[in-house]
Parts: C-alpha cells; structure tokens; sequence
C-alpha cells in the first residue's frame, strides 16, 4: 500500500522527479499484482485442506504445491524488479551526479540473495513433495 499511496502521492504533487514517479508506478502494478496472486495462491491451497485426520499427506502435498507456487512467485518478482529498479538507479544517478555502484552493487545483491533464498526453498518443497508423494 506504501508504493500505491507514494504513486498517488508523487501524482498529486505534479513533482519533476520523473523517474520516481516512473518507478513508483511500476511497482504499484507491480505489488499489486504480486499480491492478487499471492492471495489466490493461498485461498487454494486452504480451501483444499481437510480436517481429516485421513487426509494429512494430502494436506501435507496441496501445502507443498502452494508454497512451490509462491517460491516461483518470488523468483519471477526478482526477474521483473532488477531492470526496474537498475533503471531507476541509473537515472537517479545521472541527476544527483553521485557514483551509482555502491546503490547499485547493493541493490543487485539484495535481488539475488532473495532469488538465491527462494530457489534454496524451492529446491525443499521439490524434495518434501517426492517425499511426501511417495507415502501415497
């Protein structure tokens, strides 16, 4: 909601930050639609629970599926947000005429430190699920 309400805010304000306003807006579609489908991804998996006690592997799979779900969620978020954000970098740093790596050099390895988490979980949810199926 914070981005949405700084897009707003910034449109508002007719500031000439062009590039804030740019990136603003992005990231507003952007969280927006991540969170739809967070959302979704998680109403399905509940609404497949069960409170059978019958029912726990079954249980124990559909939650391994969502959170495989979301983890590529993640993933695919990182893809989207690492041009944007170099981009937006990049122009801040052509008007303020300050060096853009350090931002940059943090930036870059704070997306692929939650590209490289996501992945490692993902790697197991894969191995619970085998597990998991394989008590079927």
């Amino acid at each position: 909601l914070g981005v949405i309400f700084g897009f707003i805010f910034m449109l508002l304000t007719e500031e000439q930050d062009k590039a804030t306003l740019y990136y603003l807006g992005f990231g507003s579609i952007a969280t927006s639609i991540f969170c739809i489908y967070t959302v979704n991804f998680r109403i399905k998996g509940w609404r497949q629970l069960s409170d059978s006690p019958d029912q726990a592997i079954t249980n124990a799979i559909n939650n391994a599926e969502s959170s495989k779900r979301y983890l590529n969620l993640c993933k695919i978020s990182g893809y989207l947000f690492l041009p944007a954000v170099n981009w937006y970098l990049y122009e801040i740093a052509v008007v303020s005429e300050k060096s853009i790596w350090p931002p940059l050099i943090f930036i870059n390895l704070f997306v692929a430190s939650v590209w490289g988490i996501s992945h490692y979980y993902l790697l197991k949810r894969e191995k619970e699920l085998k597990q998991l199926k394989s008590f079927l």
